[in-house]
């Protein structure tokens, strides 16, 4: 796609049918083009996050939450970031994102059993 009206969803198709380099070049220039987007952030994070990119996924997540705190995608996002890297400070880091999501609503979003099993290891 080499379109000047790339949008967050051609990013999203894009890694969707396996051309990650072409949704983070999409997604790269979105942030160049709006860097106050929180749908850009949010989807840097998700293809860091399945790229196991866990550092850079946390880094955009974080970006998300300093546009918008209280976004839910957002919260519940980092709290499987935090879970996916397994190391004891990141599981105890993520009870508490997990519960504000759950706080706000979101027992759908945060519903992956392997992620809750190793949350409550934690406890």
């Amino acid at each position: 796609m080499n379109n000047s009206e790339e949008t967050v969803e051609d990013a999203i198709l894009a890694f969707t049918m396996g051309e990650t380099r072409e949704a983070l070049d999409i997604i790269d220039k979105l942030i160049k083009e709006d860097p106050d987007s929180i749908d850009v952030w949010r989807a840097l994070a998700e293809v860091r996050l399945s790229n196991g990119q866990l550092d850079e996924a946390e880094e955009a997540c974080n970006k998300a939450l300093e546009l918008n705190p209280d976004d839910l995608t957002s919260v519940v996002s980092l709290a499987r970031i935090l879970v996916n890297s397994q190391s004891s400070r990141s599981l105890y880091l993520a009870l508490p994102w997990f519960k504000r999501g759950q706080y706000q609503g979101s027992q759908k979003y945060c519903a992956k059993t392997d992620e809750i099993a190793l949350l409550n290891k934690c406890k």
